[in-house]
C-alpha cells in the first residue's frame, strides 16, 4: 500500500499510517484499509458508523520528554524548548552541574495509544528502532551503525535509548537524535534548519513537530557524502554543547 510513516508527528499518534489517494487504483485499495481497521477494531458487519465529536473521543497518546536548558546559543543554533519534566523519579537524571532543573530520560516508557470502538479496542502498534533496522539495507545500517561508532568515541556525551530513536545529550544539552526510515538513516540536530550558514546540508524543517522540539532540523544520510556531513554536523553540535576537546571545521 505504500504508506507513510507519520508516527512521529503527535497529531497522528493514533493513525501513524499515511495513504494518498489518487487514482482508481488507489480507491480501491483505500477501501480494502477501511475495511481491514474495521475488522480489527471489533466493528459488527451491521454496525451503524456515526462519526463521533473530537471533544468526546478520550485518547491518551505519551509524549518523548523533551531535554530541558540548552547551551549557549550561536548563529544557526536552533532555540531549545524547555518543559517541565513528567517522568516518574527513577526515570530523571539530575544534571552533572548540580542545578535542580530535571531531564526526562528517552528511555522513558513509551504507552501505546489504543482506539476504542464500540465494545472493541483496536491497540496501536509502532515499529521499533530495531524493525526499522531489520527491514532496511546493509548500505544504510552501515551508515547508522558508524555513526554510532564515531558517537561512541565521546564518551562525554551520553546515549538515551527508547523504541524508536537514540538520543545523544552532553549534560541536558542536546547533541544529536537519530532513527531509520526506509533507506535513509535520518538524523535530527538542534540546529536552524533554514540558517543560511548550513544551507548546503539541506535540512528538512521540524520545528513544528513537538517531538523533534530540540532537534528541529532533519538531515537524511544516504550516501559516502551525506556521511561526511553527518559527522561535520555533529562536531558542531558537540562544540555548541560545549563538549570537551571538540573543535568542528566545516568541510567544503
Amino acid at each position: 500500500y505504500h504508506f507513510e510513516d507519520k508516527s512521529a508527528v503527535k497529531a497522528f499518534a493514533n493513525f501513524p499510517a499515511e495513504f494518498k489517494l489518487k487514482s482508481d487504483r488507489g480507491l480501491k485499495y483505500a477501501k480494502e484499509l477501511i475495511l481491514l481497521a474495521m475488522e480489527k477494531a471489533g466493528v459488527p458487519e451491521d454496525a451503524k458508523i456515526e462519526i463521533v465529536p473530537a471533544e468526546e473521543v478520550a485518547l491518551t497518546v505519551a509524549e518523548e520528554p523533551v531535554i530541558t536548558a540548552a547551551p549557549e546559543e550561536e548563529i544557526a543554533v536552533a532555540e531549545i524548548v524547555s518543559e517541565e519534566a513528567t517522568a516518574p523519579a527513577e526515570e530523571l537524571v539530575l544534571a552533572e552541574d548540580g542545578a535542580e532543573t530535571l531531564v526526562a530520560a528517552a528511555a522513558a516508557a513509551e504507552v501505546l495509544p489504543a482506539i476504542v470502538v464500540g465494545d472493541g479496542v483496536f491497540e496501536g502498534k509502532r515499529k521499533t528502532l530495531q524493525d526499522r533496522l531489520d527491514s532496511s539495507d546493509d548500505e544504510t545500517r552501515g551508515y547508522f551503525e558508524e555513526i554510532k561508532a564515531f558517537l561512541a568515541q565521546y564518551p562525554a556525551v551520553n546515549c538515551i535509548t527508547s523504541k524508536l530513536y537514540l538520543t545523544y545529550v552532553y549534560k541536558k544539552r542536546p547533541v544529536v537524535k537519530m532513527t531509520v526510515h526506509g533507506k535513509a538513516a535520518l538524523l535530527y540536530y538542534p540546529f536552524d534548519a533554514n540558517a543560511e550558514e548550513t544551507a548546503k546540508y539541506h535540512f528538512e524543517d521540524k520545528s513544528a513537530v513537538k517531538a523533534f522540539a530540540n532537534f528541529p532540523a532533519e538531515f537524511k544520510l544516504k550516501s559516502d557524502r551525506g556521511l561526511k556531513y553527518a559527522k561535520e554536523l555533529i562536531l558542531y553540535a558537540m562544540e555548541y554543547a560545549g563538549v570537551p576537546d571538540v573543535v568542528a571545521g566545516r568541510g567544503e
